[in-house]
């Protein structure tokens, strides 16, 4: 009997034991590598291993944050896998202006933001655009956070994560307040991303540099029995493995953030999972490495869950692990805002900003708080701000305050290339912001080169209506030196004594539709000045004869862009049409005796260009393009010169650059066709090709006869094809083709180039 009694009063200690039994994880810093923490917590919730807390830093933060708030193991991969390529994967360079608040051709590579404040002067904190991730956290996050009221001992299960103060030089530990906000402040790598600050803290940076692996804060904010630990960062790296292995900033920021003290922190009844992720990068966030990351998270813990299981004896069914989450997600408040609070700038910076979140509405929802946080980085390109939304449980709303910090007013641009034969062209530019009422921008940009010559001066004013209504101004100047098809790659007879000029002043009334449309009606003052010999025979007596067009012209265009990168695209749309009502007077100088003959001109004249890429297999993608123009130009004087005023196809890189009579028509249509095939990430081999169709021929008529036509069948149709290899740098694209050109003559072209061959757009585009 009192054996049995003993038997009973120990079953009930252990069962006690076991329910009291807590269970804390401890998710490490370690970049991209982070998401094998994704992979542990599915082995756990697989076999019925509790969590009871959570600690986090940097990606261990975001994952773990994640877990807290409601999200299941495939939720969380679903979302890390669409999102953290573009949230934290760092870059060189400051590039991600939205497309409408882009300049269409812009070939530069660098865009350096530099504010002088005082007599001190600010150099940039950050080299990634921190904008998608900190409304993507929001996004996520932000109805867990009201639904705890901002304690995070109320999330789904109690979450704390390390930031770090760099001006007090100590580690910080976040749980209360906005959980978006947290996890931005721990995922702060320094150098790719801006600190973030709000009411209770200052300039807050990755929790990594100070405590990567959080143990000790889980012991004393929690106290649990048993702590599983994941560590992921890897260790140290010698000095001559960095320097070996390159990429040498990247390295070096992995090895700063390695926690050197792991095994030390771990107490001696916890539970250490090490996944194996030996050669992969932490900096690498392609679908792949997270993928295989999360994969050896699973394999590593369900490599020790015996070990795990026997250390501790308390389970939670995976149902009733479903029931809570399900209970939890229930109660988190709809993500309305009804005020919006702006801090860190002026009074009237403050009245621009609001009004760009509240557009005369009182009750705001997320898509409108993130509508008007991506015109805050368009229209005024703030930099560091963050939107921190806090619940208010008697009104059950949210407020958003927006923490901006003050933006560089100067920005300088630096880019071109460099392209066989021996050729160049080199792009300097800068840019003036400010925001009062409205926002405003000036910018000025000069390109030198073999063949073109540019320079660009431009205004806008960026009011905070609805949609982002602008009244820009732009003075243009471009000087074009025509070359010749040849194939030789030294520097020899290539120049087609045909050379262009353009002065045009254009106001404008433009208007994003999107962050990807944008549209423009206005009016542009043109002189145009064509520079050429009427007969394609040169003798050594022959002046070069002038074209000088002096005229306006009403325009409307329509530009949608989705494609992913300046050059070489392999994923996206492009739409562009435009339609233009010119007029002006056509002014013809005789170059060997001096005589002068003018006439007036009126047409209307429109372009259309549509192309579109689809993936059609792993690494292949395929593509169409369009295009159609129309001129009702009547002759000019001469026959050269109403070809040089006729519409053109520019399929190829190097089109641009090339005078070929083939390509000019007063109505053409022209199918093409692309293949791209990526060999690595950077590295693609392409292909395309395009058959035009001149539909109507450019003559010369006097009296209803035709006088003069071109030297090549108007109507003959023209075949244009290219292959080749790109690479892309931080730089731009190297690119190495032969270009072929069916026309009378020589056909090829080799052409090799390294950075964005982008060139501006002619007058009546």
């Amino acid at each position: 009997m009192n054996g049995f009694f003993i038997l009973w009063v120990f079953c009930i200690l252990f069962f006690e034991f076991c329910q009291a039994q807590k269970v804390g994880l401890v998710l490490s810093g370690g970049g991209a590598l982070g998401m094998a923490h994704i992979g542990v917590i599915k082995a756990l919730e697989e076999n019925g291993i509790p969590i009871d807390y959570i600690a986090g830093t940097s990606a261990g933060a975001l994952v773990g944050s994640f877990y807290a708030a409601g999200y299941t193991p495939e939720e969380m991969l679903q979302a890390t896998l669409r999102n953290t390529e573009v949230w934290l994967g760092p870059g060189l360079i400051i590039n991600d202006e939205y497309y409408f608040s882009q300049y269409a051709y812009d070939p530069a590579f660098i865009k350096f933001p530099i504010s002088f404040r005082g007599t001190k002067r600010y150099l940039p904190d950050n080299l990634v655009s921190d904008y998608e991730i900190n409304i993507g956290l929001n996004e996520y996050l932000a109805r867990a956070s009201g639904k705890a009221n901002q304690n995070f001992d109320s999330l789904m299960v109690p979450f704390r994560c390390m930031a770090a103060d760099v001006l007090e030089q100590k580690p910080i530990v976040l749980k209360s307040g906005s959980l978006a906000f947290a996890v931005r402040a721990s995922v702060a790598v320094p150098l790719f991303f801006a600190p973030v600050s709000n009411n209770e803290y200052s300039n807050l940076y990755d929790g990594g540099i100070y405590d990567n692996f959080p143990v000790q804060p889980m012991i004393d904010e929690f106290q649990p029995d048993i702590i599983i630990g994941v560590h992921v960062s890897g260790f140290a790296k010698k000095k001559e493995e960095i320097v070996e292995q390159g990429s040498f900033i990247r390295q070096l920021l992995a090895n700063s953030l390695v926690d050197t003290k792991t095994w030390e922190k771990m107490p001696s009844s916890g539970i250490l999972i090490l996944p194996d992720l030996e050669g992969m990068s932490s900096t690498d966030f392609s679908l792949s490495n997270q993928l295989r990351a999360v994969e050896k998270g699973y394999q590593a813990t369900l490599a020790c869950i015996e070990d795990i299981k026997a250390v501790i004896a308390r389970r939670v069914d995976i149902s009733e692990m479903q029931a809570k989450r399900e209970r939890f997600r229930s109660q988190l408040p709809p993500l309305i805002v009804d005020e919006v609070e702006v801090y860190g700038v002026g009074a009237f910076e403050k009245i621009y900003i609001k009004r760009l979140f509240q557009q005369g509405k009182k009750i705001l929802t997320f898509e409108d708080i993130k509508r008007g946080y991506i015109r805050l980085k368009s229209d005024a390109n703030y930099q560091g701000s963050f939107p921190e939304f806090i619940y208010k449980p008697e009104t059950k709303t949210f407020v958003v305050r927006i923490f901006v910090r003050p933006s560089a007013r100067f920005t300088l641009k630096f880019g071109g290339s460099f392209f066989t034969p021996t050729d160049h062209q080199i792009v300097l530019g800068a840019r003036y912001q400010g925001v009062s009422f409205a926002a405003y921008h000036a910018e000025i940009e000069l390109m030198q080169g073999s063949f073109t010559n540019y320079a660009r001066v431009r205004g806008d004013i960026i009011f905070p209506t609805r949609f982002p209504l602008s009244i820009e101004l732009e003075n243009r100047i471009i000087q074009h030196d025509k070359q010749r098809l040849v194939f030789t790659l030294f520097n020899a007879n290539k120049l087609a004594n045909i050379s262009q000029q353009l002065v045009e002043f254009s106001p404008a009334i433009s208007l994003p539709l999107s962050r990807h449309i944008k549209m423009w009606a206005g009016i542009a003052f043109q002189q145009i000045t064509d520079n050429y010999y009427v007969s394609p025979v040169v003798l050594s007596t022959d002046q070069i004869d002038q074209t000088t067009f002096n005229g306006r012209s009403i325009y409307f265009r329509y530009h949608k862009r989705t494609l992913n990168k300046k050059m070489y695209s392999n994923q996206g749309t492009e739409l562009y049409f435009s339609l233009r009502f010119n007029e002006g007077t056509e002014t013809f100088t005789h170059g060997n005796n001096g005589n002068q003959l003018g006439q007036k001109h009126t047409w209307v004249q429109s372009y259309l260009r549509y192309q579109s890429y689809v993936k059609l297999f792993r690494r292949f993608y395929t593509g169409v393009s369009l295009d159609v123009a129309a001129s009702s130009l009547k002759p000019y004087t001469n026959l050269r010169a109403t070809q040089l005023s006729s519409p053109r196809f520019e399929p190829l890189q190097d089109s641009p650059i090339l005078f070929l009579p083939q390509l000019y028509s007063k109505l053409f249509a022209a199918l093409g066709l692309q293949a791209v095939y990526t060999l690595t990430k950077n590295i693609q081999f392409r292909t395309e090709a395009y058959y035009m169709k001149s539909l109507e021929a450019i003559k010369q008529e006097n009296n209803g006869k035709i006088i003069q036509t071109l030297d090549f069948n108007p109507q003959k149709s023209v075949f244009i094809a290219t292959a080749g290899f790109t690479y892309d740098t931080t730089i731009g694209p190297i690119g190495a083709f032969i270009n072929y050109y069916g026309i009378e003559g020589t056909k090829f072209r080799a052409l090799f180039h390294i950075g964005f061959l982008l060139f501006p757009k002619p007058a009546w585009y």
